[in-house]
């Protein structure tokens, strides 16, 4: 479960990932509203008028259920003005942030469960001597957290201009999300005390607890640049961006137990103490690119024929910072004699993420009456990727015992254990879609609109994970004695099998969309979906944006 929730971690809020208008998801893509515009800086220019966005806008995740309880705690602003032409500018600004508690696994006397932070008690009387009365009491405390937190920004920023036939456009799109989820296998502690319930002393103490929590980040800068020109029937686009992308993902846990024998007597020093960590950090850093291309071909007012080309490529890499650590660390005094000792395994991390690929697709969009808005298209796209990561590790183990007494024998020793070995894990694959768009609008009469969408899509994917033992030295071993001696061993060579499998799929799909536009007046747009039970506006989902 550790990465269950992380991984939706990298899965941004930001501008790449924000869905589009309402129209433009209720018509399966075919039909753009306004917000979509915004985006790509030299359309900015052919928003007609001024837009506000605000929550009520319901662009960030498209969840928001106004009249009812599903909600993101989105804050939203932005929005775009043609008040300064010919420069046109528009801006959108998002922040998300949450702390969810989880159930702690533990669970209290009435059979309830224990959310966030839980602590439970366990009390046990004895009698030890069966007179009749109790004379022992042993105390467990338990405590548990489990949570998940979430914090995203996005905020973009898009200038476009226009002079007679062309049009061009700079953007910048910037993004921060972090994940933290905390397992209540990993966050515990739990305290054990038995007592004599004569003297009122206690006869033993132990202890064990575990901190710590999983992590992971985003941050991307992206650029965007691009440019139109508009002939009488064709409007030709180029636009490229180029974003640096920094990630990362890890988790750090740290652990204690221990136990007291004699915790009565202070002259007796009896207790077993063990340390545990173990921390991870992997982060890459590089860039993401693309140059894409478009077509807009319009005949006649009622045929519009739309052909999109895009390229793009991503290149990350693990920064010099990626490791880890896990050790234990073990301190024992007992009688007679006392032990030391740890274990250890040193990480250093070296890869590189690394994919490209093509999208083509057209759109033939037309008006057939006044009242009826028909589209279809099709598109084809083609990515490969290959996800490479080294883990050189090495491994150093000591122990050391004393037996106690004064003189210093073969019985007294100390051992050390020296290892490594790397490893490589690849996997490389490529993934080739068909999309087949269709969606209509139909104006059921001024201003109403009814919207129906669906989208099928046809995918093959071929992945292909290598798993192999690349290096390796042999296990060394050395003795050294009280009495001055030593010894060492040299283990064999290692040998280990490695894997590799290759999955190919094939997988069909089908995706319905319906929305419901409605303009009461020329200044409120408000466009609605998910409305499963019309007569329950508590499954609405509700966007209003304002018109000036």
């Amino acid at each position: 479960m550790r990465y269950a929730l992380i991984g939706l971690v990298l899965c941004s809020m930001a501008l790449a990932y924000m869905p589009g208008s309402f129209r433009w998801q209720s018509t399966a893509g075919l039909w753009e509203d306004d917000y979509d515009l915004l985006f790509e800086p030299a359309r900015i220019p052919l928003i007609d008028g001024n837009r506000v966005y605000t929550n009520l806008s319901n662009f960030v995740s498209n969840q928001e259920e106004q009249f009812g309880t599903q909600t993101r705690n989105f804050f939203l602003v932005g929005g775009s003005s043609n008040l300064t032409t010919p420069l046109y500018p528009g801006i959108v600004f998002d922040k998300f942030c949450h702390k969810t508690p989880l159930f702690t696994g533990l669970v209290g006397r009435n059979n309830d469960s224990l959310f966030g932070k839980g602590r439970l008690f366990y009390t046990e009387l004895k009698d030890l001597d069966s007179n009749g009365t109790y004379d022992y009491k042993r105390v467990d405390v338990t405590e548990a957290e489990a949570w998940n937190q979430g914090d995203n920004l996005d905020c973009y920023g898009g200038l476009g201009f226009r002079t007679g036939s062309l049009r061009l456009g700079f953007g910048c799109a910037h993004t921060e999300s972090s994940r933290k989820y905390v397992d209540p296998g990993y966050c515990y502690t739990f305290h054990r005390t038995d007592s004599s319930l004569i003297t009122g002393l206690p006869t033993f103490l132990q202890s064990d607890s575990l901190e710590g929590f999983d992590r992971s980040s985003l941050s991307r800068t992206r650029f965007l640049l691009g440019g139109w020109y508009d002939l009488d029937y064709l409007s030709v686009g180029l636009n490229g961006g180029y974003a640096l992308v920094s990630e990362n993902t890890g988790h750090n846990h740290r652990g204690m137990t221990f136990e007291d024998r004699s915790p009565a007597n202070p002259a007796i020093v009896d207790y077993v103490e063990t340390q545990f960590t173990d921390t991870t950090n992997t982060p890459y850093q590089g860039y993401q690119a693309s140059l894409s291309t478009a077509a807009f071909y319009c005949p006649r007012a009622e045929i519009e024929s739309r052909f999109y080309v895009r390229l793009y490529t991503q290149s990350l890499g693990v920064a010099e910072a990626g490791g880890g650590l896990e050790a234990n660390h073990i301190d024992s005094v007992c009688h007679p004699g006392t032990a030391t000792g740890y274990d250890s395994c040193f990480h250093r991390y070296y890869g590189q993420r690394a994919s490209q690929g093509m999208e083509f697709r057209t759109n033939q969009l037309f008006t057939l009456s006044d009242k009826f808005l028909l589209g279809f298209g099709a598109g084809f796209g083609t990515r490969s990727w290959e996800d490479s990561l080294v883990d050189t590790t090495g491994y150093l183990s000591f122990f050391s015992y004393d037996n106690g007494d004064t003189i210093s024998g073969r019985e007294d020793y100390q051992t050390t254990v020296r290892s490594s070995d790397e490893w490589l894990n690849r996997t490389t694959g490529r993934a080739n879609i068909l999309t087949l768009p269709v969606g209509f609008e139909y104006r059921i009469l001024y201003p109403l609109a009814l919207r129906l969408g669906a989208v099928h899509r046809i995918t093959w994917r071929d992945v292909t994970s290598i798993e192999e033992l690349v290096a390796s030295s042999p296990r060394h071993t050395r003795i050294e004695y009280g009495d001055g001696t030593f010894s060492e061993f040299v283990g064999e060579a290692r040998q280990e099998a490695g894997k590799s499998e290759t999955v190919n799929t094939t997988t069909h799909s089908t995706e319905f969309s319906y929305g419901i536009g409605y303009c009461p007046i020329d200044n409120l747009q408000i466009d609605i979906m998910g409305f499963s039970r019309l007569t329950n506006l508590a499954n609405w989902a509700l966007s209003v944006t304002l018109k000036f």
